[in-house]
């Protein structure tokens, strides 16, 4: 009796569940409405299981209909839950499977790809669940890839990565590479440590358990596949651009990014995993070792004649620190990819002595740079007159490469004890030499041994001090015009030359004014005071003392800038240095009145157009174009006066300058659409092809000057 009552009730249920599914209306709201159908598919289930073989025929293909219908259904609701919850939402929280603490996005606006609602995601799973039952998981699946492969492609779009093939990024200017490349850095650490990890999180709860093993993470593989295949391949295609030393450490970007995700993708896509690592990372790193190798070749090679005026720190110094810092940064990488020794040459003197043999082959080839930097730099100190100004030539730029080393902890870490002890005894030589040469022959005017006082006369007296005075207004000429960049060395100098001048000069004064008594003070033309301050204006590189149209300072361009509405910004000649890679050719875009125009992103992100003012001899490591130096000063003095005092909407406006040494840059707005001129010559552009419209151009220009 009790199992006809069971039977009946099974009966029951089933007839019910049956009316339920069939008169369902799609328009009932998820919450109870969803789970009285889903608990209806569960009971015909249970039927059909329950009565297999005892059932008439009929009953039977009324169920698998019923069934049908309901997979069908379900189906339906699986994609509108999914097409429901796509809209992009965001969260703070780090995503990265491994929980990598040293992971940072720099996007306050992106930082985390949230996952559905705890509500959805459970009813994804259970409607999933019951059409594994049915045998219908491979539909769902479907659907979900489909779904999910639609909001993984709209992120990655929003990312801004273009699809780019291999020829588009070999001939591509290296300006536009180099700002696809940092989208792409910040566009991969976004995909897989946030995008492809939570679509891998959302697959796992929805699917993991149903239907055959690795369900799953082959659902997330269909979502995710393209946007990763496209992600990928651009890495591919710069292994494959020409190996130039401006572009090193985009591509150590490149190879720290993928390192650093290589435990992600193991767990996301194990197969790329493998690529990545077994062919991708070791393709750019031979791309950095040719790349290392070409700029050693270069800086073998390179024969510029050009000098700073003064003694000052020559670019090609600045220019090889920036490098030599900026490889030291990535020391862990390089370390790895770096595993022969320098090639080059090793007959330079000063390698002779220095203890190698337990260095890596990326701390020799550091050395190996610097040794040949200071080589250079040696062969051109020759090329000044003044045998004095090569030594404060030479102090000057060993002093700064020695800064370079002791104020950045990585790159000290790599050079040797030894090699740094050399930098500083060459500084101290080249400063000895200055100073035995600059103060002997004028402190040989005081010194009391050469006056043998015993028998002076008062002309003799006139004419030791005569001389002195002569000697040192002719130090003075020359040496405020002499540079001693660093304040520090700058102020040690000067300290030193005036303690030593002025006690030899109160010496004698003391010494004599007792033979001569106030006769003396006709002859002396200087206070112990005034040659003091004749002292501190050594070494400020101020050479308006010589001809006008040698320098332009900066009070000039304070001067001329007034009144500009926006505070021009004074841009330090290293950083147009590291900027455009040495002013190098690959970052020009044109020819200005006085030199050249680069284009070039600064650190700050900030895109802007340089026009630097080249009026020097040509150089193999800077180009340029020349003209005369007084039309170059006249041409920037011009400009700097027109743009200063202009700002409007359609024209770039002036952001700042630089004046260092001989260097005259002014600093502007990049507009990318191009010029006038272009689009009058170059672009063709169909609007202005018609007179009125060129007309109408030239009258709202006239209007707005």
């Amino acid at each position: 009796m009790q199992v006809m009552e069971g039977s009946d009730n099974v009966e029951v249920a089933f007839k019910s569940a049956l009316n339920t599914i069939l008169l369902w209306d799609s328009t009932v709201e998820a919450g109870e409405g969803i789970n009285k159908y889903l608990r209806a598919v569960d009971d015909v289930r249970c039927w059909m299981d329950s009565t297999a073989g005892e059932v008439a025929s009929d009953d039977r293909s009324e169920a698998d209909n019923v069934m049908s219908r309901a997979m069908a259904r379900l189906k339906h609701e699986f994609e509108n839950i999914l097409t429901l919850d796509t809209a992009p939402r965001y969260s703070t929280c780090s995503s990265s499977l491994t929980d990598s603490s040293s992971y940072e996005l720099h996007d306050e606006d992106y930082t985390d790809y949230d996952l559905p609602s705890p509500e959805t995601i459970s009813d994804l799973r259970s409607i999933a669940a019951r059409m594994n039952s049915g045998g219908y998981l491979g539909e769902c699946v479907k659907v979900y890839s489909s779904a999910r492969k639609a909001l993984v492609n709209l992120h990655f779009n929003g990312l801004g990565v273009e699809r780019l093939s291999t020829g588009d990024v070999r001939w591509m200017e290296w300006q536009l590479l180099d700002a696809k490349i940092r989208e792409w850095v910040r566009a991969v650490k976004v995909c897989v440590r946030i995008i492809f990890t939570n679509e891998w999180r959302l697959c796992k709860q929805i699917f993991e358990g149903l239907g055959r093993p690795g369900t799953d993470g082959a659902c997330f593989r269909m979502a995710a596949k393209d946007a990763a295949i496209h992600l990928f391949n651009f890495t591919e295609a710069i292994t494959k651009i020409h190996p130039s030393p401006v572009r090193l450490f985009r591509i150590l970007d490149i190879h720290e990014a993928l390192s650093d995700l290589l435990p992600d993708l193991d767990v996301l896509f194990p197969s790329l995993r493998m690529q990545v690592a077994e062919v991708l990372i070791p393709q750019l790193s031979e791309v950095v070792r040719e790349v290392l190798q070409k700029y050693e070749e270069d800086l073998l090679n390179e024969l510029s004649q050009d000098l700073p005026p003064g003694g000052g720190i020559h670019t090609l110094t600045i220019y090889v620190m920036n490098y030599v810092v900026g490889i030291s940064n990535y020391e862990q990488t390089l370390t790895r990819s770096i595993v022969i020794k320098p090639k080059a040459d090793w007959k330079v003197p000063t390698l002779e002595l220095i203890e190698l043999e337990e260095r890596t082959p990326l701390e020799l080839h550091l050395i190996w740079i610097l040794v040949h930097l200071q080589f250079k730099l040696e062969v051109k100190s020759k090329n000044y007159k003044n045998a004095l100004l090569a030594d404060m030539f030479m102090m000057n730029n060993i002093h700064y490469v020695e800064g370079e080393i002791l104020t950045c902890p990585k790159l000290r870490s790599m050079i040797t004890d030894d090699f740094l002890s050399r930098l500083m005894r060459t500084v101290q030589q080249a400063a000895t030499n200055y100073h035995r040469g600059t103060l002997v022959k004028v402190l040989s005017c005081l010194r009391p041994e050469r006056l043998n006082v015993k028998g002076l006369s008062r002309s003799a007296l006139r004419k030791r001090i005569k001389t002195f005075n002569s000697m040192f207004e002719e130090v003075h000429k020359t040496q405020v015009k002499w540079s001693v960049p660093d304040f520090q060395l700058r102020e040690e100098l000067r300290l030193s030359i005036s303690q030593k001048v002025i006690s030899a000069y109160r010496s004698f004064k003391e010494q004599h004014l007792n033979l001569f008594g106030r006769a003396l003070w006709a002859y002396l033309k200087y206070t112990p005071e005034d040659l003091e301050a004749a002292c501190l204006q050594f070494f400020e590189g101020d050479v308006q003392a010589g001809k006008p149209c040698e320098m332009i300072g900066v009070n000039m361009f304070l001067e001329i800038t007034k009144g500009h509405e926006d505070n021009l910004e004074e841009f330090s000649l290293e950083m147009l240095l590291l900027a455009t890679y040495n002013f190098s050719e690959e970052h020009i875009i044109g020819i200005g009145s006085y030199g050249l125009v680069y284009r070039a992103t600064l650190n700050d992100d900030r895109v802007v157009a340089i026009k630097r003012a080249k009026f020097l001899t040509s150089s193999t490591y800077i180009g340029g174009t020349m003209c005369r130096e007084d039309e170059a000063n006249a041409f920037l003095l011009k400009e700097l006066k027109f743009l200063s005092r202009l700002n409007h909407r359609n024209l770039a406006r002036l952001l700042g300058f630089c004046k260092d040494g001989n260097e005259l840059v002014l600093v502007s707005e990049y507009r990318s659409n191009g010029s006038l001129y272009d689009h009058l010559h170059k672009l063709k552009s169909p609007r202005l092809r018609l007179w009125p419209a060129r007309i109408k151009v030239a009258l709202d220009v006239a209007r707005d000057l």
